[in-house]
């Protein structure tokens, strides 16, 4: 620690009572907080000089916010593929929701392709770049969680849908049965890359714990000329079992195509 001075412990000491921070007094005279803090914690501090203490603590905390937690800024996405895409993925295997002050979309998958999809998808509607990429270990694999912060879009999305938590009795959003052919085959993409899965014998269902979801699901295939039917489980989930030997040429015309005409680097799962 520096030897100092008589002139500059003198100077150390009127700054603090007149209620100058250590840090400030520091920088001021070249020292260290430390030092400053040795010469100056014991003085007793008016309550003019604790006032000017806890004002500039307060600025600098607003400063601190104003630099670091300003909120991103976005862009409003249109209602085209890319979107209804994103919010199928958000449905199915994502989740919107706030915790504490963060306001949180995510996605979670094994499988990275996926995770990536997900991530140009968040960057294309609305601008954002991923705040978090997780990676757990599983029982037998690992798998993905990205996260992305932003109050705007999460605001932008309750307008969309009052809950993406198929615990809760969510159906496929209204703006998405209103649209075209092409928006709604890449709602139903998102769902089967999330939620598809095939059986040995050729069987291919899908599940969800909403049973408003099921139920809007296949009506929303049956708009595109393609039958289904729902079948409630145990532990009240539900499942929609698509009948892809009658209308397989429907079905994978619609389904297994891309949600649109992107870039090079994205790639749908179907």
């Amino acid at each position: 620690m520096q030897k100092l001075g008589a002139a500059t412990i003198s100077n150390i000491r009127f700054q603090r009572l007149y209620g100058v921070g250590y840090k400030t007094i520091a920088k001021a005279l070249g020292l260290s907080p430390a030092t400053v803090f040795k010469y100056a914690a014991t003085l007793p501090l008016s309550n003019f000089a604790q006032e000017n203490i806890l004002a500039s603590e307060k600025d600098n905390q607003i400063k601190f916010a104003e630099k670091f937690a300003k909120e991103k800024s976005i862009i409003y996405p249109k209602v085209d593929e890319y979107f209804v895409n994103l919010l199928g993925h958000l449905f199915f295997d994502g989740s919107v929701y706030q915790s504490g002050k963060k306001y949180v979309l995510s996605y979670t998958n094994s499988s990275l392709l996926a995770i990536k999809n997900f991530e140009f998808l968040i960057g294309y509607c609305f601008s954002l770049t991923p705040s978090k990429l997780i990676c757990y270990t599983g029982i037998k694999i690992p798998w993905f969680e990205s996260k992305v912060y932003s109050k705007k879009a999460y605001n932008y999305l309750l307008n969309v849908s009052s809950s993406f938590s198929t615990s809760d009795p969510v159906g496929v959003p209204k703006i998405i049965f209103d649209s075209s052919t092409e928006i709604k085959s890449a709602f139903l993409v998102a769902f089967w890359d999330d939620e598809g899965c095939i059986s040995n014998t050729g069987c291919l269902s899908g599940s969800s714990n909403s049973l408003k979801m099921i139920s809007d699901l296949v009506k929303l295939h049956d708009s595109l000329g393609i039958k289904c039917h729902k079948l409630t489980q145990k532990r009240h989930k539900s499942q929609i079992i698509a009948d892809q030997q009658s209308n397989s040429t429907t079905f994978l015309g619609l389904l297994s195509s891309k949600p649109c005409k992107k870039p090079k680097n994205f790639q749908c799962l179907l």
